[in-house]
């Protein structure tokens, strides 16, 4: 039931209230969406709040060691690279065509990299455990 312009109620037709639902169910679609979106940012952010944490502990254990430790720069890029795929799945939902395209090779050329940085930190570690010749 509604209110008149007279001050009386009316009854909402079922063709009144089917449009009224879909109006709702298209406008919380729409808010979904946005939230979806705030979501993916903020956790882009938070990943990029770890990078920073892993950049502050590879400078503390290079400093502590007195000798360049490669592992932890291996992980600040694969947390990166990890940051940027989500951006750009993000970014390729909205575009379409060739923009959505260049954003899917991006995509792939980033797994790329994750992958070689993470072959990378295994065979440092690898090779950190083998004993010293001399």
């Amino acid at each position: 039931m509604t209110a008149a312009p007279n001050g009386q109620t009316a009854r909402m037709s079922d063709t009144e209230r089917s449009a009224s639902l879909e109006g709702r169910i298209s406008s919380a679609a729409d808010h979904g969406m946005e939230l979806a979106e705030q979501v993916v940012y903020i956790g882009a952010g938070l990943l990029l709040v770890f990078i920073l944490v892993e950049l502050l502990g590879a400078v503390r254990a290079t400093l502590a060691e007195r000798r360049l430790v490669a592992e932890p720069f291996l992980i600040v890029g694969i947390i990166a690279s990890i940051k940027a795929i989500v951006v750009s799945s993000l970014d390729a939902s909205k575009s379409g065509g060739e923009a959505f395209e260049e954003l899917m090779i991006e995509v792939s050329v980033l797994g790329v990299v994750i992958l070689l940085l993470a072959l990378a930190s295994w065979l440092v570690r690898r090779k950190e455990r083998e004993p010293t010749e001399g």
